[in-house]
Order: structure tokens, then sequence, then C-alpha cells
């Protein structure tokens, strides 16, 4: 009797739910760093596509680490292989101007490409701004799923081409201030 008790002791102290990437999330944007490692790392570890894609922010962002390009890069390659498309738009950032990677035109496209096809809303407004010099179709192709999906950016800069109709004014101030003058990402603006 004593060891059943024992054993249901042992199996009530564990928590009742395991934590998940967006329980890191939600730590790390509380700023509670040091438990959004304890929730991501072992994730990570355990090869979790979301949460090798948090890390690779973790280590961009420079909060919960220390900044390091390159390592959030190795991260999302990680992730990006096993198919997440979060973690392809962000390897194809590092292959772009984000660094963290040697600049190749080729592998940012594969990878925008890759993640755009999977329906990431940023990698269609990646594509979109790719296409527009050269193959207007394709640009508005991209640019019409990307606003489908919310992407203030696409929405306004479809506009811009006589390709959507008028966004909302908050739309518009928000990109051009955010995304266009202070240069944050695509989504800043985004439903």
């Amino acid at each position: 009797m004593r060891f059943i008790l024992f054993i249901f002791l042992i199996f009530a102290s564990q928590p009742c739910f395991s934590q998940t990437v967006d329980d890191g999330y939600k730590a790390y944007d509380a700023e509670e760093y040091e438990k959004a490692k304890a929730i991501i790392i072992p994730l990570a570890e355990k090869n979790d596509p979301k949460a090798m894609n948090a890390m690779g922010v973790f280590y961009s962002e420079g909060k919960a680490f220390e900044k390091n390009r390159q390592k959030a890069c190795d991260w999302y390659e990680k992730a990006a292989n096993a198919n997440y498309p979060a973690a392809q738009n962000n390897l194809a950032a590092c292959f772009g101007l984000s660094g963290g990677r040697p600049t190749n035109g080729a592998q940012a496209y594969k990878w925008y490409l890759k993640a755009a096809e999977a329906g990431n809303k940023s990698s269609q407004n990646a594509l979109m701004k790719h296409f527009i010099d050269r193959d207007r179709k394709k640009s508005i192709y991209w640019g019409k799923k990307a606003a489908a999906q919310g992407n203030a950016a696409a929405k306004v800069s479809l506009w811009m081409l006589n390709e959507h109709e008028r966004p909302t004014a908050s739309e518009i101030l928000c990109v051009f201030t955010k995304v266009y003058i202070f240069k944050q990402s695509t989504n800043a603006c985004d439903d």
C-alpha cells in the first residue's frame, strides 16, 4: 500500500500538462527570459521545429541570449529543414541583408519560395517585392496572397500599383511609418 501511495505522489507532483512553445513565447514577451529558455531549450533539443525557430528568434533579438545572428541562422536552418514556414522565411533573411550567412540571393529566393508556397505571408510579401521590377504578374500574385492573409504592407503596395482596393487609413499610416520609415517587419501592421 505504501508503494502505491508513493507512486501516486510522484505522478501527482508532476505538472498536469507539458509546457509548449507558446508558453515559452508568453514568458519571453513578459521579459521572463530564463523561464522562456527553460521551456524552449528542451523542446528545441527534441527537434520541435517551432521551438528551434524560437531559439533563432532569441539569438537574433539578443534578449534571452547574447545577440548572435550566426547562431540564430543555425537554429532557423534546423527548423527550416523540418519544413517550418516561419523558419524558412527567417532563414531566407539570413541569406539576404539580415546577416548570419554569406549573402546569397539564390538561397534567399529558395527559402522565401518554400515558405511562401506553404502560406507564410512575410515570404509572400518578400516575393512580391522581389518580382516588382522583374515580373509584375508574379509580383501581384504573391502580393494578393499576402494581402488575403491580412498583410498590410502587401495591401498598401498593391493599392499603389492599382491592384487592390484602398487600405484603411490606419493601415496606410502604419505601413509608411513602421515599415518604410522605421524599417520594422512587414508584419508590424497586420490584422
